[in-house]
């Protein structure tokens, strides 16, 4: 498959960490790819999700970790917000959707006939409230 002319998918999964809307201008989005494969798990992660006020605003890890507050409950006491040691939100949001893609496919391997499943993870799910 080259981005100038996408061929038939021979792939179980995509998984994609692109500007919402970015791939589809090359013929790579879910849609398209799953016209020529059915049975295509497509994984987007993105900072905000792929619909709603902030989809089309890019993201990574301490975004995050400031517009969810977790900044405000580490470091020092009486101190300025922190960033947590490590990229947290990045590290769960790629968590999670290894967990729902390799379910996916546990699940196309059953005797459940999945099809066009499209996992959306974004890293906003993975913050404490």
């Amino acid at each position: 498959m080259t981005i100038s002319s996408p061929q038939r998918p021979r792939s179980d999964v995509v998984i994609e960490n692109f500007k919402v809307g970015a791939l589809a201008k090359f013929g790579l989005d879910a849609a398209t790819l799953r016209a020529a494969n059915p049975r295509l798990i497509y994984a987007s992660i993105s900072g905000f999700g792929q619909t709603g006020p902030l989809s089309s605003k890019t993201s990574f890890d301490m975004i995050a970790q400031a517009y969810t507050g977790i900044m405000a409950m580490t470091g020092e006491e009486d101190g300025p917000p922190a960033l947590v040691g490590l990229g947290i939100s990045d590290t769960t949001t790629g968590v999670h959707a290894f967990a729902a893609i390799g379910f996916a496919l546990f699940l196309f391997e059953t005797r459940f006939a999945l099809r066009n499943v499209r996992i959306e993870r974004h890293i906003l799910d993975h913050q404490p409230d």
